[in-house]
């Protein structure tokens, strides 16, 4: 440290004589501290070796080295005389000899390395460090350390000459955290002298220590491995789809061909038994394993050669996959006399095989075998996450304190101020050392949250310098789930991008097309404004008109005009704006309007030629013929042509004639303007390659309009908004560019769990291999729906921070039961793993999180706390029903009563109705092994019908439990009008699809199609009756209810809504026995249907109605 000319040196400078002054020609080093020591009222200097007594004047440093005062001295020499040795000193608070060690953890470095403008890197920042903030202090290290009365004892500061370090206290352990350039005088300082040290510290390291690996082990034994009971599961998967695929074998096919323009539809020639034996094969092996034959979902992949995998053993995940892009796939089966047609992502060779694809499962087992040994081996960026998936706390790592909000931040609540518990979910994500946990009950604002998230993440990598392109990934567990929240994410005023998508997705609207659609539709009127206020502008624009009109034109005489239009245009230009434009352009434009002058014909329609052309003909040229009729004709042709006064040749023509009649000339003078009309009049044939302007005549016109863009933007007020109008035009018209220049710069990238791993992902980021591939934060948007190995793809790719959004009391993973089936079978599947793979990893880490909050751990999870979707007695009805039963905060309401209208047609005043439709009714039937209601659908759609016809404004969504009565009322609407059926997918008719506003309008789906989802109006279809047994087991229970009773399903049917929920189906499901909660044989105690008991007393209630 320069402490000599440092700001923290008092300016008075003191000259010490020495009483020796033989002594000053020996080794006292000018810029080096000295010590001076008292001693009975004598003074004496030393440094080093030298020692020596000395006499001076200032009151104040003699009273500090008599310890009169409550402080200390460090002096350094600033020069010498003969006699005397002068210093410059400070006063500090107190000297401790004290050795501090510090540690430099990534995050210190990159504090370091920003501020000083340095590579990121331990050792350069190390020795930076020791350079600056090292005082060489009786031949020793010293540190000035600066401590606030309100610090607590967990933070102080180090100062040098020119910065201030911020040291924060974690655990038992320091780290520096800021560090700013010195703009104060500081307080008193101590002085701490020893040998200090600056530690390399890595979590992993510390993760990874003996002891910490121990307490690893132990509790896996105890406790039963979680990657372990996982692994059995996927590998079990695995086999069965290799298994199935290898029992059907494959299909060779002699010859294929097109049978469809539309789509590439194909027809391949296979012979009816090896159909038959095929389809029988793959049926068997479905039933085998308890799945139910469709073949539906079944897809075929296309070779010229059988596959490895056919042929080899069953477990062949290590033989190669194909490259996507080559594979060709089929769809859509359709199996008749002997042949298959189908749908082809492309061309398939003209003789190959047919078998079942692997290629997918294969790929997405990969990715998942790739992340479980990343995180199993600890071998991912965030190590300590494999303590966690055991249950096991880990080591306590260096805190963060990030702040939670900035302006930007909160201006992603629209314009409202965030709960405390949205705040606080946003602190405790940003601050986590690892894994945070937001859970969002329905209607909540998570979405909101995790917007204001990405975009504090974004403002701390940049506040800081690190890379911030793309840095944060956005995953879900599915394609729908990821557009949802990607549609609304984005920072730096950037979207962000989705990497993949469905095959079906392919031609809908990307979220970069929507953002360029409203940038467009925000900044055009605003700049074209603006620009329309300037006239050289307005000139410009005509010009740009015009050359693009003599781009496209065919016609000589259109061009003709054309030209001279530009060359008057150009005139202007010059004279009227100042603007200069080069002698060559102009003599081009000249050259240009000369060859076309000589190739064109009057510019007149062909009905004006028509017309014009018997009475040029007329004309009489004679003496005998002028005496008849002559003078008639010629003024009949004269204001023939005057009509066409818009065309300046003609109107030439016409003053002309004018005058030889009014000068009543000799008929023979006639002849020369007739000749003349009759030429101009015809359509010459000009060569095919002279009727338009060439390649190099396209090059002069490029050259003039990139000479008149440099003078409009030579104003700087016009340039700039010129400027900004090219960036909306391409935005407007060039998306594929827009989207790939976004693709490259963005923060911000979603993907599902799988296309995380993807090879677009790979080539994204740059690496050879997605087990290669990082961000900094990954944040996981429904992630109590995601299966937990796919869960583990995108978070074994998190550096600093995981956050999980969900909500394990709606929807979960879904599990395969034919897997589950041959693991019990095997006797691999004890009871608690049973339960332990039904339990989803958001909720299992939720519990294990929240017990290691409560040893002392950092706080990981936050509940938010406030809906703003529903009617506050709706939303009391569904916290108490749904969170408050499980032992869970209440959901309060964000919004009053006066914000949902209760003025729906035929529902006034009302937000809770059951509608009742007794056994009497109708009865339940059975298609495809899915259950449907005919008289229930009926209803259903017919007051779905009459809101959505009277209240254009209003959404609606109908819900059911099962797929048969999904396609049931789907059907019926088709037959209102509401919904149509394109290509064997069911969507909503024009007018009914969207609000004015863009929010979907209509939709019928099941429970799963409606997560995140939200309408006005929302009616359920239950389908199920209840009759009471003689005694209430499980086994009646599945029987009469199926999965109707899964209490995370009804809590997303009963959530949809914002102002009404309409329950439609028979009243014997509010039956008080099914809102009971009993022992069934297994031992659990659980209640038997919930929700719907709780509801219809609702719909008995002020606000409800049963119908």
């Amino acid at each position: 440290m320069e402490l000599l000319t440092s700001k923290l040196i008092e300016p008075d400078v003191v000259e010490l004589t020495l009483e020796d002054s033989n002594q000053i020609g020996l080794g006292w080093v000018v810029g080096e501290t000295v010590e001076i020591l008292e001693d009975n009222d004598l003074f004496y200097l030393k440094q080093g070796d030298y020692f020596e007594e000395v006499t001076f004047q200032h009151a104040s440093l003699s009273r500090a080295l008599n310890r009169n005062e409550p402080q200390d001295v460090i002096a350094v020499i600033c020069y010498k005389t003969s006699s005397a040795v002068a210093i410059k000193f400070m006063y500090v608070r107190d000297l401790c000899p004290e050795k501090i060690t510090i540690n430099l953890d990534a995050a210190s470095i990159n504090v370091i390395a920003k501020a000083v403008d340095g590579e990121p890197n331990f050792e350069e920042m190390q020795l930076w460090f020791e350079q600056n903030f090292y005082l060489d202090y009786r031949q020793q290290k010293a540190m000035l350390c600066e401590f606030s009365a309100t610090a607590l004892g967990d933070s102080y500061k180090i100062i040098s000459d020119k910065y201030a370090a911020g040291v924060i206290k974690n655990g038992k352990s320091w780290f520096i955290n800021t560090l700013t350039p010195l703009t104060r005088t500081p307080e008193k300082l101590t002085v701490f002298v020893g040998e200090h040290e600056l530690v390399k510290y890595d979590s992993s390291e510390q993760i990874n220590e003996p002891v910490q690996q121990l307490m690893l082990e132990q509790h896996t034994k105890l406790h039963g491995s979680y990657f372990q009971l996982w692994l059995k599961y996927s590998e079990t998967h695995w086999l069965q789809a290799s298994r199935i695929a290898k029992t059907a074998g494959f299909l060779a096919y002699s010859d294929c061909e097109s049978i469809s323009d539309e789509k590439i539809r194909y027809k391949f020639i296979l012979g009816e038994n090896p159909i038959q034996n095929f389809l029988n094969h793959y049926k068997a092996e479905q039933e085998n394993i308890g799945e139910r034959f469709n073949i539906d979902n079944l897809e075929l992949q296309v070779s010229i050669d059988v596959p490895d995998y056919l042929t080899g053993e069953e477990s062949s995940l290590n033989s190669s996959s194909e490259k996507p892009n080559k594979l060709v796939l089929l769809s859509k089966l359709k199996f008749h006399n002997g042949k298959l047609e189908a749908t082809a992502n492309k061309r398939p060779p003209k003789k190959g095989v047919i078998y079942i694809s692997l290629n997918g499962i294969k790929k997405a087992q990969e990715r998942k075998m790739s992340a479980f040994s990343l995180l199993r081996e600890g071998n991912n960026p965030l190590p300590q996450i494999k303590h966690i998936f055991e249950g096991l706390q880990p080591p306590e790592l260096r805190a963060k304190r990030i702040k939670a909000l900035s302006a930007k931040a909160k201006a992603r609540f629209k314009g409202e101020d965030p709960t405390p518990l949205q705040e606080k979910a946003i602190k405790v994500a940003l601050n986590t050392p690892d894994i945070a946990l937001i859970i969002g009950p329905p209607g909540t604002g998570k979405t909101q949250v995790i917007s204001a998230l990405q975009q504090r993440i974004a403002e701390e990598g940049d506040k800081f310098g690190s890379p911030i392109q793309h840095q944060v990934l956005l995953s879900s567990y599915q394609h729908d789930a990821v557009s949802n929240v990607v549609e609304r994410s984005g920072v730096f005023g950037l979207p962000a991008f989705k990497i993949g998508g469905r095959e079906k997705d392919r031609n809908s609207q990307s979220g970069v097309s929507k953002w360029s659609q409203q940038q467009v539709d925000k900044l055009s009127p605003v700049i074209q404004d603006e620009l329309h206020k300037f006239d050289e502008y307005k000139s410009f624009e005509t010009i740009n008109k015009l050359i693009l009109s003599i781009r496209l034109s065919n016609s000589p005489a259109q061009l003709k005009t054309f030209l001279l239009t530009l060359r008057k245009k150009l005139d202007e230009w010059q004279i009227d704006y100042g603007f200069n434009i080069q002698a060559s352009a102009l003599n081009a434009i000249e050259t240009l309007t000369d060859r076309f002058s000589v190739l064109s014909c009057f510019n007149l329609s062909t009905e004006d030629k028509t017309t014009l052309y018997p009475k040029v003909r007329g004309l009489r040229t004679t003496q005998l013929s002028f005496d008849d009729d002559g003078l008639m004709r010629a003024n009949s042709l004269l204001t023939a042509l005057e009509r066409l006064n818009e065309v300046d040749e003609v109107l030439k023509y016409a003053k002309e004639l004018k005058n030889l009649i009014n000068d009543k000339v000799k008929p023979s003078q006639y002849k020369s303007i007739k000749d003349s009309l009759l030429e101009g009049l015809k359509s010459p044939y000009v060569i095919a390659n002279s009727r338009q302007i060439t390649g190099k005549e396209i090059d002069c016109l490029e050259q003039l309009q990139e000479t008149l863009e440099v003078s409009l933007t030579s104003n700087p007020t016009l340039g700039k908004l010129y400027i900004r109008q090219q960036y909306v035009e391409t935005l407007r018209n060039q998306p594929d560019l827009v989207e790939r220049s976004i693709e490259q710069y963005v923060t911000v990238l979603g993907a599902t769990c799988q296309q995380a791993a993807s090879d677009k992902m790979s080539n994204l980021k740059d690496v050879e291999h997605s087990t290669s591939i990082n961000f900094d934060s990954v944040i996981i948007d429904e992630a109590a729906r995601a299966n937990p190995l796919d869960l583990m793809i995108p978070m074994a790719m998190a550096k600093t921070r995981i956050v999980l959004v969900g909500d394990h009391k709606q929807l979960p993973h879904m599990l395969e039961p034919q897997v589950e089936k041959e693991l019990q079978d095997k006797s691999e599947l004890e009871i608690t793993d049973h339960e332990l793979l039904k339990q989803s990893l958001f909720e299992r880490l939720y519990h294990d999180l929240k017990k290691f909050e409560d040893e002392g751990g950092p706080k990981r999870v936050v509940m938010l706390d406030t809906q703003f979707r529903m009617h506050p007695v709706l939303g009391d009805f569904h916290s108490k029903e749904f969170y408050e039963s499980a032992g869970l905060p209440p959901v309060q309401p964000g919004l009053k009563p006066k914000d949902f209208p209760l003025d729906i047609p035929n529902y006034k005043d009302k937000l809770a109705v059951w509608i009742d439709v007794g056994k009497k009714a109708g009865k339940m039937q059975t298609r495809n092994g899915s259950k449907y209601r005919e008289c229930e659908a009926e209803i259903v759609a017919q007051q779905a019908a009459e809101i959505l016809n009277a209240r254009p404004d209003l959404s609606v969504g109908i819900i059911t439990f099962y797929a048969a009565q999904r396609e049931t009322i789907q059907k019926m609407m088709v037959d209102k009008g509401i919904m149509q059926n394109n290509f064997g997918e069911y969507e909503p008719s024009s007018g009914y699809d969207l609000l004015s506003n863009g929010d979907e309008r209509f939709r019928v789906g099941s429970v799963d199609a409606f997560q995140g989802k939200e309408f006005d109006v929302v009616l359920l279809s239950t389908v199920r009756s209840w009759k009471r047994p003689s005694k209430t087991t499980i086994d009646i229970v599945n029987k009469q209810l199926g999965f109707l009773r899964i209490i995370n399903r009804i809590n997303v049917a009963m959530s949809r809504q914002k102002r009404l929920l309409i329950v439609v189906g028979d009243k014997s499901l509010a039956d008080e026995e099914l809102a009971k909660s009993i022992d069934f044989d297994d031992g659990i105690k659980q209640q038997i249907l919930p929700g719907f008991n709780a509801f219809y007393k609702l719909c008995e209630g002020e606000y409800g109605s049963v119908r």
